[in-house]
């Protein structure tokens, strides 16, 4: 049976992120550790290949001797991998990234998209009672206010300034008028309002 794919959401899309990271950051580990062993493998054969035997040779002179000091010297100073490795690594980090920045724009245009759905769900005037519970405080304190009121001319006013139909507020407003229950719950609310501005 085929599983049917779901949408990312922003938790889906964080987790993927977070494994990424984590991912990163073990092919970091095993890069440097792999790194590490082949400069000790080279400073290793580099300590073994080294002559100090001509710095006792009297055949070979002074400059001579100085001059083979100082290419060692060098060599020991300039790492001949250490190039490779920095291209390595940003080889490693550009891949990362490439994988990193589209998450993070999907991610945001997610929750861009989440934050208009929830907008738009809120901006719906309430059918039910169940429907009304469900909405956020705020939208919950615009209803009451609504259904509150006596003021035609006020309700128009909250119509147009919300979005509101008409024929999308009747099915709430008739149980306001018929359930006592819920009447009573909404003139409680706007009791409880502290700011006599936000009173009807």
């Amino acid at each position: 049976m085929r599983e049917e794919l779901k949408p990312d959401t922003p938790e889906t899309i964080k987790k993927r992120i977070a494994d990424l990271r984590a991912q990163h950051l073990s092919d970091l580990q095993r890069m440097y550790l792999w790194h590490a062993e082949e400069y000790l493998d080279d400073a290793l054969d580099m300590y073994r290949c080294f002559d100090e035997t001509y710095s006792q040779n009297d055949d070979i002179s002074k400059e001579d001797k100085d001059e083979i000091s100082t290419i060692y010297e060098e060599l020991r100073r300039y790492i001949p991998q250490q190039m490779r490795w920095e291209d390595e690594l940003e080889h490693l980090r550009h891949s990362y990234l490439e994988q990193l920045v589209p998450l993070y724009h999907e991610l945001k245009q997610t929750e861009i998209r989440q934050e208009e759905e929830r907008k738009r769900r809120e901006a719906d005037f309430p059918t039910t009672i169940q429907d009304y519970h469900s909405k956020s405080a705020d939208v919950k304190m615009r209803v009451a206010r609504f259904l509150y009121t006596t003021d035609e001319a006020r309700q128009e006013k909250m119509l147009s300034e919300f979005g509101w139909a008409s024929r999308q507020v009747k099915p709430l407003q008739e149980l306001y008028r018929k359930n006592d229950a819920f009447k009573a719950e909404i003139v409680l609310k706007m009791m409880e309002v502290k700011d006599p501005r936000q009173r009807v």
